[in-house]
C-alpha cells in the first residue's frame, strides 16, 4: 500500500524539522574568529615594484595575482565566518565572484603564453628545461584542475547545508592559493631573474606599447586594465618603497617615475574600452566594481547575469562555455610559442 500524508502533516513535519535545525544550530560552539586565519589563510607577500624594469615585466602580473588572492581570502574569510548564516542567494553571489576570479586567472594564462613569453623569446633564447618550460605548462594545467573542481562544488552546494560544505570548500581554495603562489614563486626565482640579467631595460617600453594592445584587444579590457593596474596605485602596499622614495628623491627618481609611468601608458588603453565594446559596459562595469571592492560587491544589488551563469552550469563541464577559466584553454590548445 502507497503511504500518503494530509497536507497538515507534511506542515507539521516541516515545521518540527525547522525547530530540530534551529535547536541543532543552537547547540553549536560559538564560532572562533581566528579558526579561519589558522585553519585556512595563507601569508601573501607582495613583491617590490618599480625597481627594475625588466622585472617589473613580471610583476606587473603576479602583484596582480597576489592582489586576487587576498581578495578571495577576505570574500572567504567572511563566508566562513557566517557560514550558518549563508543561504543560497549567498552561494550564487559568492560562485559568481568566484566565477570572475577564474576567468582572470585564466585570462592571465593566456597573456602570458600569447604575449609576455613569445615576445621575450624574440629577445633571447629559453631553454625548454634549463628555464623551466615545460614545469611552467604542466604547473598551469594543474592549476586549471584545480578551478575545474572549485567550480564543480557549485552543484553539491545546492543539496548541502552550506554551513557544512564550507570547511571543505575553504580548504580546497587553501590549496589552490598556495598553488597560485608556487606558480608565482617559481617564475621570480627561475625565468624572472634569468630575463632580468639579460635583457636591454629599453626594450620594456615598447613592451608596454604592446600590451595596451593587447588589453584592447581582450575580451573584457576594462577588467584586465584593473587587474594590473590596481596594485601600482594602491601605494600602501608599497610602503617602504614610497618612503623611499619621498626620504631620497633623486637617488629613486627613476624607479619612482617609472612606477607611475606604467599606469600612465595603461590608462591610454580605456579611451578605447567605451568606443570598441558598448554592448559589454555593463558587465565590464561589474567587474570594475568587483575588482575595486569585493565585499560590496557581494553586499550588492540582484545579480543580473545569475540566470546566465545558471543556464551554463547546467549544460555540464563539457561545454567549453560553462567553463570560467576560458583564456587558458584557449591558449592551452594553441601550440606553444616558445
Amino acid at each position: 500500500m502507497e503511504a500518503t500524508l494530509e497536507n497538515g502533516t507534511v506542515k507539521s513535519l516541516e515545521e518540527s524539522m525547522g525547530e530540530l535545525h534551529v535547536d541543532e544550530v543552537k547547540k553549536l560552539p560559538p564560532l572562533d574568529p581566528a579558526e579561519f586565519k589558522l585553519k585556512y589563510e595563507v601569508k601573501i607577500k607582495m613583491s617590490t615594484f618599480g625597481e627594475h624594469l625588466a622585472k617589473d615585466l613580471f610583476l606587473i602580473g603576479h602583484n596582480g595575482l597576489r592582489w586576487e588572492l587576498m581578495d578571495l581570502q577576505r570574500v572567504m574569510r567572511r563566508f566562513f565566518n557566517e557560514r550558518f548564516q549563508v543561504g543560497k542567494t549567498d552561494v550564487e553571489q559568492l560562485f559568481g565572484w568566484l566565477e570572475t576570479f577564474f576567468e582572470l586567472v585564466g585570462e592571465y594564462f593566456d597573456y602570458e603564453e600569447t604575449l609576455l613569453f613569445p615576445w621575450i623569446s624574440t629577445r633571447m633564447l629559453l631553454k625548454f628545461g634549463e628555464h623551466g618550460i615545460h614545469l611552467r605548462l604542466r604547473m598551469k594545467a594543474r592549476l586549471l584542475l584545480v578551478m575545474r573542481a572549485c567550480e564543480d562544488y557549485y552543484s553539491r552546494f545546492l543539496y548541502t547545508a552550506p554551513g557544512e560544505l564550507l570547511p571543505e570548500f575553504c580548504e580546497v581554495l587553501r590549496f589552490l592559493t598556495e598553488a597560485l603562489l608556487e606558480y608565482i614563486d617559481f617564475e621570480e626565482r627561475g625565468v624572472m631573474a634569468f630575463v632580468a640579467a639579460k635583457i636591454d631595460e629599453k626594450d620594456t617600453l615598447e613592451y608596454y606599447e604592446r600590451m595596451q594592445k593587447f588589453i584592447v584587444a581582450a575580451d573584457y579590457p576594462l577588467q584586465l586594465f584593473i587587474f594590473f593596474t590596481r596594485h601600482v596605485k594602491m601605494s600602501d602596499y608599497f610602503p617602504a618603497f614610497i618612503r623611499a622614495c619621498e626620504e631620497n628623491p633623486k637617488e629613486h627618481q627613476e624607479a619612482w617615475t617609472h612606477f607611475n609611468q606604467i599606469s600612465t601608458i595603461l590608462s591610454e588603453s580605456t579611451q578605447n574600452v567605451a568606443l570598441d565594446l558598448p554592448e559589454d559596459l555593463p558587465q565590464i562595469t561589474k567587474s570594475a566594481k568587483r575588482l575595486s571592492n569585493p565585499l560590496a560587491f557581494l553586499r550588492g544589488s540582484k545579480d543580473e547575469e545569475r540566470e546566465k551563469r545558471n543556464v551554463r552550469r547546467s549544460s555540464g563541464s563539457s561545454s567549453g562555455k560553462a567553463n570560467g577559466v576560458k583564456g587558458w584553454r584557449r591558449s592551452a590548445s594553441k601550440k606553444s610559442a616558445v
